[in-house]
């Protein structure tokens, strides 16, 4: 099904250092269709903007 647009998603934890949230970002970016638009990864706001590698 091709979509005229990309998915927008958000994600709920895997923040900077959470080995599983670069498992999932990295599966959703493969084939360049989705594109992550928010998400709470950490319950602590300061850790959770930190920018991922």
């Amino acid at each position: 099904m091709a979509l005229d647009r990309k998915i927008r998603y958000g994600m709920v934890g895997g923040g900077p250092g959470a080995f599983i949230g670069d498992i999932h970002r990295s599966a959703a970016a493969l084939n360049g269709e989705m594109v992550l638009v928010a998400g709470a990864f950490s319950s602590d706001p300061e850790k959770s903007r930190r920018p991922f590698r």
